[in-house]
């Protein structure tokens, strides 16, 4: 395994060599990955980078140049990905269920900036029509946008009162931020739920969107992260960022964990 290492290495290495390197305008826009179903298409093995050609070898090495070649790091586990991908004969295709787009969008929330990461997943209606939906969103109590670090009580007499206080809970802008306290200790806030209810009532506005990137769980026992690498070189556009090895339990610790998926989301979900 170490001298597999070593060769993917000195693989990386050249491409890194090449990419480096004076190309004319047109050459580098050629090799370069211009979007996600060109990715796919080089993946596959259906399309193939200018130096290569249509052998094993040659998807091999399209396999490897869909890398950072600027990045020499967790070798080990990229070399072992692309030696899964050849023996599994694995393919991506849009309408897989396992991959997911990440997109970070800034936006104003009653006049404070704040940055939230919104989560795609592709569909198909009941007609087959191929979209994209929002199954997810986060960021919103890391920026204060919504307030879960505090318990706050009710009255046990307000029930007499025909919960008068809810005129001060809601209608009063300082209470009103912090009533996500007034829920019950077993109740989750579910960020998508509450991402969808600010931007119906008109508290959170859209600026725009500073990037994309998506998270691949595809290949058994390895999820890896695209994204787009604006340079003008032999590799460049949407590569591989990171692998991360990951059997079926932590495939679905990261769906949970770090894409902040709920449970309930991930039944019927296969690895």
């Amino acid at each position: 395994m170490r001298m597999r290492a070593l060769t993917l290495l000195m693989m990386v290495a050249m491409m890194a060599v090449q990419a480096l390197g004076q190309r004319p305008a047109d050459l580098s826009f050629q090799a370069s990955v211009k979007s996600i179903d060109e990715f796919m298409a080089r993946f596959n093995g259906q399309e193939h980078h200018l130096l290569n050609d249509a052998s094993q070898s040659g998807r091999r090495q399209d396999l490897l140049r869909l890398y950072d070649a600027l990045d020499t790091t967790n070798l080990v586990n990229k070399l072992a990905m692309v030696d899964t991908i050849l023996q599994r004969n694995t393919m991506l295709s849009y309408n897989s269920k396992m991959w997911y787009a990440e997109a970070s969008c800034k936006m104003t929330y009653h006049k404070r900036d704040v940055t939230l990461s919104l989560l795609f997943r592709t569909e198909q209606t009941p007609d087959k029509l191929d979209h994209w939906a929002l199954v997810g969103a986060d960021g919103l109590t890391a920026s204060g946008v919504v307030d879960i670090s505090q318990w706050l009580r009710i009255s046990p007499t307000d029930h007499e009162v025909n919960f008068m206080s809810l005129e001060s809970m809601i209608n009063i802008d300082k209470n009103r931020r912090h009533f996500a306290g007034y829920r019950s200790r077993d109740i989750d806030i579910d960020q998508l739920s509450a991402f969808i209810a600010l931007v119906q009532s008109g508290d959170l506005v859209f600026d725009y969107c500073q990037g994309v990137k998506y998270h691949f769980l595809n290949v058994p026992n390895f999820i890896f992260i695209v994204e787009n690498y604006f340079r003008e070189n032999t590799n460049s556009g949407w590569l591989i960022s990171d692998v991360i090895p990951a059997d079926r339990d932590q495939k679905e610790d990261y769906l949970l964990n770090t894409l902040k998926l709920k449970q309930w989301y991930l039944e019927g979900n296969s690895f």
